[in-house]
Formats: C-alpha cells, sequence, structure tokens
C-alpha cells in the first residue's frame, strides 16, 4: 500500500505475481507427489512461503524509498496513530460486515436443494470478476484524491473522481454483460448441471445491474474515504449492508420464497442505495472543511 501511494504499484504488482505463481505451482506439486492424506497441510506450507517470498521482495524497494522507517526517531507519533486508528476502524467495521452478511445470506438457502447453493457459490465467483477491474481504477483514484486533496486542488479531485466513476461504471458494465452472454461456456468449467446452471443464469441477469450501483460506491466511497472523511461512509455501509443486502435479502429469499434471487436484489438494492447516498455525500461536498468551503463559495 505504500509503494502504491508513491507510484510504485508496479512492484506491488509484481509480488502479487510472483506469490500467486508460487503458491499455484506449490500446490500443483502437493497435489501430484505429495501423498499420504497430508495434502491440506503442503498447500498450506505452500502459501505461507509464497507469501513469505512476497514480503522479501517488497522489503528491498520499501527499505530503499522509506529507510527513515527503521529509524526508532521516526516511529509513528500518538498523533498519527490515532489518525490512523480512526480511518482503519471504519474500513474493518465495513469489511466485517460485508463479510459476516456474505456468511449469514448463505444461512438463508440451507434448506434449499444443494444446487441452488451451488449455483450461489458459482455466481458469487464470477460475479467478483465483473467489478475487478472497476475497483483497480477506484483505488487508484482514491490514491490520486488523497494527493490533490492534500494539495488543496479539490477542483481537480473532483473532476478525476467524476471520470474514474464514467470510466468504472463502463468497465463493470461491459464484464457483467461479457459474463451473461457466455454464461453456458463460463459456468460449464465447473459444472454441467442443468439446475446449477439455471439458477446461477438468473442471478446474473441481476448482476448487470448490481455492477452499475457497485462501480459508483467503490468510486465515491474510496474517494470519500481519501480526504479523511470516513464516518459517512462507514455508517452508510452499516445501513446497506444490514438493512438491504442482509434485511431485504431474508425478505425476498425466505419471505417471499424467491432463494437465491431473493439475496441477489437485497445485494443490488445495498449497492444502489450505498451509490446514491455515497454519491451525494461526495457532491454536497460533506468531506470539505466548513472553513474552507466558505472560502470557495466566496
Amino acid at each position: 500500500a505504500q509503494l502504491r501511494c508513491i507510484g510504485k504499484a508496479y512492484l506491488a504488482m509484481l509480488s502479487t505475481i510472483g506469490v500467486n505463481l508460487i503458491n499455484i505451482g506449490g500446490s500443483l506439486w502437493v497435489l501430484l507427489f505429495w501423498i499420504g492424506g497430508k495434502g491440506v497441510i503442503g498447500i498450506s506450507v505452500v502459501r505461507a512461503i509464497s507469501e513469505t517470498v512476497g514480503l522479501l521482495f517488497l522489503l528491498v524497494p520499501f527499505y530503499k524509498y522509506f529507510d527513515h522507517f527503521f529509524a526508532m526517531r521516526h516511529f509513528i507519533s500518538w498523533k498519527h496513530a490515532g489518525a490512523i486508528l480512526k480511518t482503519s476502524v471504519s474500513f474493518g467495521v465495513e469489511s466485517l460486515s460485508y463479510m459476516l452478511a456474505k456468511l449469514i445470506t448463505v444461512g438463508f438457502i440451507t434448506a434449499l436443494p444443494v444446487e441452488i447453493l451451488s449455483a450461489k457459490t458459482y455466481a458469487q465467483t464470477i460475479s467478483s470478476y465483473n467489478y475487478l477491474l472497476g475497483a483497480a481504477f477506484a483505488q487508484a483514484s482514491q490514491i490520486m484524491v488523497g494527493q490533490l486533496v492534500g494539495a488543496g486542488k479539490n477542483r481537480d479531485a473532483e473532476r478525476l473522481t467524476r471520470k474514474t466513476a464514467g470510466i468504472a461504471l463502463c468497465s463493470n458494465l461491459i464484464f457483467a454483460m461479457l459474463f451473461l452472454l457466455f454464461y453456458k461456456d463460463i459456468l460449464g468449467i465447473f459444472t454441467s448441471s442443468a439446475v446449477v446452471i439455471h439458477a446461477a443464469h438468473q442471478v446474473m441477469k441481476l448482476d448487470v445491474l448490481i455492477a452499475v450501483g457497485r462501480s459508483l460506491g467503490h468510486v465515491y466511497g474510496n474517494a470519500l474515504k481519501a480526504t479523511g472523511y470516513v464516518l459517512g461512509p462507514m455508517i452508510i455501509a452499516i445501513i446497506g449492508i444490514w438493512g438491504f443486502s442482509v434485511g431485504s435479502g431474508f425478505l425476498f429469499s425466505v419471505i417471499c420464497s424467491l432463494g437465491i434471487v431473493g439475496i441477489w436484489i437485497g445485494e443490488m438494492m445495498d449497492e444502489w442505495i450505498r451509490a446514491v447516498l455515497l454519491a451525494g455525500l461526495w457532491f454536497r461536498k460533506k468531506w470539505v472543511p466548513k472553513r474552507r468551503m466558505l472560502q470557495e463559495r466566496g
């Protein structure tokens, strides 16, 4: 994360690629040659080794650009620690809520045939690739917005965020449409069950709409956090996840007996409502200190 913030994102990318190659190659070796029922242990060891190699690879450039980090006199002050804690708590609450919500929604369909649960797993796996590029744009924009706002260039930050929102929206929409168009070929990689393919296809249609809301939520949410305005996005995330993703998901999937389609409807409502509210906070400039906002208006 530190290297990305100073424009050295390619180093983090190379580390990730190396970790994945070691992980995949080592896991294949374990599966092919490590016998005796210790495959899970072997794969865990490979994962630990790959992550360690990735860390060591990053420490060299990190020390080059941040050599002062290792000096005792430059350790983080309590002031900075408080700011970091404030931001990290909001991220942590949002991430924890999201993961718990995914776990709870699985419980909504455990009484249904196992094929439906499989369809949910496959559809969620595929949908995660819909917004992969859009999320990358949002992350890159977040770093740049933080730099622009820190330099007092608020208008440039606003223009950048608008452009990024358009790019991320188009990216998510294109990928969602492509996955929907070739759903039989993609799902055929995982299963040959007509029931699973049909169920997954139904929710992949909703993924097209979810992709739009998710792209805007990512961009405007990240931009707000980049300015240090973290409380609003955290509250909106909690309301959206528990009120709509879980609450509406339960209503439509269990009460209305729509199964996994109901879960996707709840998720769609969550993403769209969050996107609208986060965009509203951004355009209303809630992230700009009141004193600076009065100066700009004057």
